[in-house]
């Protein structure tokens, strides 16, 4: 059991990790026309991870990381799904399928990384002051996060039909909205 826990934080982290370097690479290369290998954008995504990493010691001190995590995710959600909206009602309507069943795999992936973060509960619980509030506080905090993921999916959807992308943003335009999103969220699994 304790094999498969930290085998499964060490793929998470990896995971993001291997997506904050595709973004830096993806947004340096698109701003500023500069291109180095992707290997390199996922080593310095990986020294950005370790500094704060070897500096904390415990879950308590990570305030600041949190806060970062919360603002970023709240430029994302107010605008990814006004920019994706408005790219919505400027273009044709887009193509729908009602089941696509070879998506079916990718869908569980996607919702399995969504989450991923479920194998650090223990280490999260064991941090609380009162931990006695935990199933409380996991009842919110999944609500919440499925209510985005539904949203999201149902933007997305509406927006780019089967032409829907694993990243939402990716989808975007290139543009100030575009790179703000990506980078936001890049910093949010960091």
């Amino acid at each position: 059991v304790v094999f498969a826990h930290y085998s499964a934080i060490l793929g998470i982290a990896t995971i993001y990790i291997l997506l904050s370097g595709k973004n830096f690479r993806s947004l340096a290369s698109d701003i500023f026309h500069y291109d180095m290998d992707l290997k390199l954008w996922i080593f310095l995504a990986g020294l950005i991870v370790a500094v704060p990493y070897m500096l904390l010691k415990s879950l308590k001190e990570v305030i600041l990381v949190s806060i970062t995590g919360v603002i970023a995710t709240l430029i994302v959600v107010v605008l990814l799904p006004i920019a994706a909206l408005s790219e919505y009602v400027q273009k044709s309507a887009p193509e729908y399928n009602v089941i696509h069943l070879s998506g079916l795999p990718a869908a569980f992936g996607t919702v399995s990384f969504a989450y991923g973060a479920s194998a650090v509960f223990p280490n999260v619980e064991s941090s609380m002051k009162t931990p006695s509030s935990w199933t409380k506080m996991l009842i919110i905090s999944i609500g919440f996060c499925a209510t985005l993921y539904i949203y999201f999916s149902s933007v997305g959807y509406l927006a780019y039909g089967t032409e829907t992308k694993d990243l939402l943003f990716d989808n975007l335009e290139k543009g100030a909205v575009a790179y703000i999103s990506k980078l936001s969220i890049t910093f949010h699994v960091l």
